[in-house]
């Protein structure tokens, strides 16, 4: 990848899936990235050791797993498969028991391309408040924005975290992509936390160990591209290119504009079932 792209790629082409900044780069003692075919599912594996400038991201680990049309019920059920098994790798890495579970659907319910997390925690599995000594306890909560609320969400779920004690954190988000062929078809996993509204630019407080005390997984779907990541797309695949200068005008009056496909309402239903229940199956044995 030549350095002007890089720069453009650093400055304005937003995502939030670690494996979008490998794609054309190699292994270096800071991180490794490995891909694995699963029929027609794909897992991407990236392990990030050390701070880079490569990839701006924490330390930790990155699961994506990418997948096609998911009007196919075999192809959701292979889906929710693979995702429990790679679910279960990452609350393995926790060492620690797991008895107490507390899940976090973020986002705005008002907006379909955002309403991923509250769409998922309708149909998750609650215990918390059952006396089954064969359950694990779950909890959900759902604590909306702050456009909302007037309240940072980070600190909500701090609250809750203080109160109900879990030993670990998974919240369900919205993601952005930076390519067209990626919206609605990748699903993430990291044990690093999230940072709510990262993925259009509003960032809030992290919510990961750091804040919370307690180990976060996050799970998420890249839903939106920003215009400035569409419109590189389709230059990149008309072989044109822009400079540094035109990038900074085009990311400056494009900044607020987020895309989403006008099939999201239906993707929505699909994505919320594979993502409710493979975290019900990991969480419960008999689910």
């Amino acid at each position: 990848m030549g350095e002007n792209m890089k720069n453009i790629k650093s400055f304005c082409l937003r995502t939030d899936l670690a494996h979008e900044d490998l794609l054309e780069e190699s292994e270096n003692e800071d991180y490794s990235y490995r891909i694995e075919k699963y029929g027609k599912l794909t897992s991407n594996h990236v392990k990030i050791s050390k701070d880079n400038q490569l990839i701006p991201r924490a330390i930790g680990e990155y699961i994506g797993i990418e997948f096609e049309q998911l009007d196919d019920p075999s192809m959701r059920e292979e889906l929710i498969d693979l995702c429990s098994i790679k679910l279960n790798e990452l609350l393995n890495k926790t060492n620690q028991p797991i008895h107490k579970v507390l899940l976090v659907g973020l986002g705005n319910r008002e907006i379909t391309a955002d309403a991923l997390g509250n769409e998922v925690a309708k149909q998750l599995y609650v215990t918390a408040h059952l006396s089954d000594p064969y359950l694990r306890q779950v909890a959900v909560i759902t604590p909306g924005v702050m456009g909302q609320t007037g309240i940072e969400t980070t600190k909500m779920v701090e609250s809750v975290v203080s109160i109900y004690q879990p030993n670990v954190v998974i919240v369900i988000d919205a993601l952005a992509t930076r390519h067209l062929n990626r919206i609605n078809r990748v699903i993430q996993m990291t044990n690093t936390g999230i940072q709510p509204g990262s993925g259009v630019g509003n960032y809030r407080e992290k919510m990961n160990e750091e804040t919370l005390k307690v180990p976060v997984i996050a799970i998420g779907v890249s839903t939106v591209i920003d215009m400035v990541a569409l419109i590189h797309q389709l230059l990149e695949d008309t072989e044109q290119s822009l400079s540094n200068t035109i990038y900074e005008k085009i990311s400056k009056n494009s900044a607020s504009l987020i895309v989403t496909p006008k099939e999201m309402d239906l993707e929505l239903i699909y994505l919320a079932y594979v993502i409710a229940s493979f975290i019900n199956h990991s969480l419960h044995s008999n689910a």
